[in-house]
């Protein structure tokens, strides 16, 4: 604070970009940080509203999970999404999830024509009534339907006729999706296996399996003759991995099973095998890799795993963390030289070292305190990943009474700041896309009207990286879009407060706060008594950035200060103007 005229002093405050600080005192906090940073991006010490999301592509049947950028080894990529139900390949001509071939497809041997319903086909076997089909129309789209009726002879109706304008050929596939049966409980993992072009996932409620461009299968040669499911996923050393394993039926929690170096259907000779961790009675969530370490996340401990190859032990675990882990497959986020870990008491950095720093100390009695939001009996759908292009954690908790991840708390790794989010949806999982080729006139289909991307996105450049929220109800999948002003039509509403400014014992009469602002709808309140009540010291609606000064005479021993609104907003540095009032006895 600082004396302006007379008797009148100012306060100013030259950035707020000190994010969420809950676990002090409200008016000891420093100036910059913020009681409420709610729907808020903070970058460049500035506060703005953030950005939202549109649809991508079409739902999917069952709850999409994740999708999941696999590239092979000649650079060419595919974008994979594995649903509660099935798996899919994206289709960029037509902006369509198409269906994955699995283990049963069959040709057509005669044409279907517009508004035709029958398939003939060289074979039924394996396809079965309300079974999901998917045929390529003579443009190249997957027509997506289901088998109408038990298939007989050589012919298979379908529930949905072939469109308007459209045909099937002579000779085309017929595929029957790939059935899983996941669910919202167990997430899945998903790897890619360079050597193999393989991409692998696990449901914990499937065999794993394995797509590799052309169909996707169980894994061939699994332990217990197939028998065979598990919680995680890993490459590490050029062998598979996994953790927490189900075998002809029986739970081994603590099991990490291994393939053959270089040889992922070999799970029973050579350096292939399993080491049970033992040490600890805790389960395996989830198992990354950080410089030369395998590390196994457990529900209360964390493992680093190495590979030896002495007196036939060929990879040594030791635990290195004892009393946290994390809470869910996807509760750790990598982020490159560190892992920012949920765990049951706190937001930590492992570093594959003895020990874990903590620092989720400033929204701690936020989340996890006695009065925390986060809802303990689902906290094995907590999912966080890291956003490189912002520097961001980005962890999503089911709150409150939600069973999904209803809510957002996004940390930065350079700034150590939090802030939140609540979206209009809620959502089961997440997925990266990073487009290799930009848009071209010469390769857009139909009418103008009829092109669903955004024309302004930077997602349209070839390289830019794109973030895939799943919708846990509706099987649609919403690109995160810095261009979007809303969150697929819904108005973003945003809120900050500030610390309790105050002089111990005295009143002081504040005169007017000045901002430089820019906002679509603001509105800027005080409260007197640490947030109990409101007031309007001032509104605006004026997109022009510049400084604005609001004027409104009030007397109090503390005020904090409130900028909420929704739509468009951004605020650098603000101040208010003062004087001491009386003494208070």
């Amino acid at each position: 604070m600082f004396k302006i005229q007379d008797d009148w002093h100012s306060e100013d405050i030259d950035t707020l970009s000190g994010g969420l600080r809950l676990d002090v005192r409200p008016d000891k906090i420093d100036k910059k940080e913020l009681l409420d940073a709610h729907n808020v991006l903070i970058q460049r010490d500035l506060v703005q509203t953030d950005s939202g999301y549109v649809p991508f592509a079409d739902a999917v049947s069952g709850i999409a999970q994740t999708t999941f950028q696999f590239v092979k080894k000649n650079g060419t990529e595919e974008l994979l999404c594995v649903s509660t139900a099935s798996v899919y390949v994206y289709n960029s001509t037509f902006n369509q999830w198409d269906y994955v071939k699995g283990t049963v497809s069959t040709l057509t041997t005669g044409t279907t024509a517009a508004g035709g319903f029958n398939l003939t086909v060289t074979a039924i076997a394996g396809f079965a009534n309300g079974e999901k089909i998917g045929v390529f129309l003579d443009n190249g789209k997957q027509h997506k339907t289901t088998i109408n009726g038990v298939p007989a002879g050589n012919t298979i109706v379908m529930a949905a006729a072939v469109p308007v304008g459209r045909s099937v050929a002579i000779g085309v596939a017929v595929r029957r999706a790939v059935v899983l049966t996941g669910d919202l409980d167990n997430q899945v993992s998903v790897i890619t296996v360079p050597s193999h072009d393989w991409c692998v996932f696990t449901n914990f409620n499937n065999p794993p399996m394995r797509y590799d461009g052309v169909d996707c299968v169980v894994i061939p040669g699994l332990p217990s003759s197939g028998d065979f499911k598990a919680r995680a996923v890993i490459l590490y050393n050029a062998a598979l991995f996994f953790g927490n394993c189900i075998e002809g039926g029986t739970q081994y929690p603590m099991r990490v099973r291994r393939s053959e170096i270089g040889d992922p259907t070999n799970w029973s000779t050579g350096t292939a095998g399993f080491d049970n961790l033992y040490d600890l009675e805790d389960g395996i969530s989830t198992m990354l890799l950080i410089g030369p370490y395998l590390i196994i996340y457990r529900e209360r401990s964390i493992a680093r795993g190495t590979y030896v190859n002495v007196g036939g032990k060929y990879y040594d675990f030791e635990t290195t963390v004892v009393g946290e882990g994390t809470l869910s497959l996807y509760g750790v986020a990598d982020a490159g030289d560190v892992h920012v870990v949920v765990g049951h008491s706190n937001i930590y950095l492992y570093r594959g070292g003895f020990d874990i720093e903590p620092v989720g100390d400033a929204v701690y009695y936020k989340i996890f305190g006695s009065k925390g939001e986060l809802n303990p009996q689902y906290t094995e759908r907590v999912f966080a990943f890291y956003v490189e292009e912002v520097d961001e954690i980005w962890i999503f908790l089911p709150i409150g009474g939600s069973t999904v991840p209803n809510k957002m708390y996004r940390y930065s790794i350079g700034d150590k700041r939090f802030s939140d989010r609540t979206f209009n949806h809620n959502f089961s999982g997440f997925g990266f896309f990073v487009r290799t080729d930009d848009r071209k006139w010469t390769d857009l289909l139909g009418s103008w009207a009829s092109q669903t991307w955004d024309w302004n996105s930077k997602q349209n450049l070839a390289n830019s990286p794109t973030t895939h929220l799943c919708d846990s109800v509706t099987g649609q999948i919403y690109e995160y879009n810095y261009t979007a002003a809303d969150d697929n039509g819904a108005i973003i509403s945003y809120s900050i407060q500030t610390k309790d400014f105050t002089t111990p014992f005295q009143e002081f009469r504040v005169d007017y706060l000045e901002a430089a602002i820019t906002a679509e709808d603001c509105t800027i309140d005080y409260s007197t008594d640490q947030g109990l009540s409101w007031n309007t010291i001032g509104y605006t609606a004026d997109t022009v950035q510049g400084r604005k000064r609001f004027h409104r005479q009030f007397v109090g021993t503390t005020v904090r200060f409130k900028f909420w609104g929704s739509g468009a907003f951004e605020l650098g540095r603000f101040g208010f103007t003062y004087r001491d009032e009386s003494y208070q006895r």
